[in-house]
């Protein structure tokens, strides 16, 4: 696994938090809790299910969101990582890899399943000068306000006031 290599190589200490509701994955998420066992890597939380307040702490105390979708059109906790000032690494197939730019906001891997980018990404984002530089160009960017749902609640808005007009 990736994270077992990074944790390995980078950052003992690290900390994998898995944050969300399983009962959609029951069947994945008990084939991952053997294989975490199996391979004994250590240093990983799943928390189930969280409240907004909770969640909003899960995103201050990250260094980076990962999420390796393999086929989503367009996946919320990255827009939320970004709403939150924090970096992303997810993959080509992810819709919201479009909001990542070019490398400026997050990294965007080409396979979920290639360990060695993922790592690679892990260590970049997860150092401290390369994530502070990160972080400082999402808020100069105010990536937040292009994310944010009263962003898009207000364009919403303006579409059907303009329809309604016609």
């Amino acid at each position: 696994m990736a994270y077992q290599r990074f944790r390995a190589e980078h950052a003992p200490r690290a900390t994998l938090l898995l944050v969300g509701d399983y009962r959609c994955t029951e069947r994945y998420h008990l084939a991952l809790r053997e294989l975490i066992e199996r391979r004994a890597i250590t240093g990983i939380r799943f928390t189930g299910q969280v409240s907004e307040e909770e969640l909003e702490a899960c995103f201050r105390a990250a260094s980076v969101l990962v999420t390796l979708s393999a086929h989503e059109g367009l996946c919320l906790p990255v827009l939320e990582a970004l709403a939150a000032g924090k970096p992303a690494i997810t993959t080509r197939y992810n819709g919201a890899a479009d909001f990542l730019g070019e490398g400026e906001y997050g990294i965007t891997i080409d396979e979920p399943t290639d360990i060695q980018a993922l790592a690679d990404a892990l260590q970049r984002l997860c150092d401290p000068k390369q994530q502070q530089q990160f972080c400082q160009r999402i808020e100069a960017d105010r990536v937040f306000e292009q994310v944010s749902i009263r962003r898009h609640v207000a364009e919403l808005i303006k579409i059907y006031r303009g329809i309604r007009r016609r």
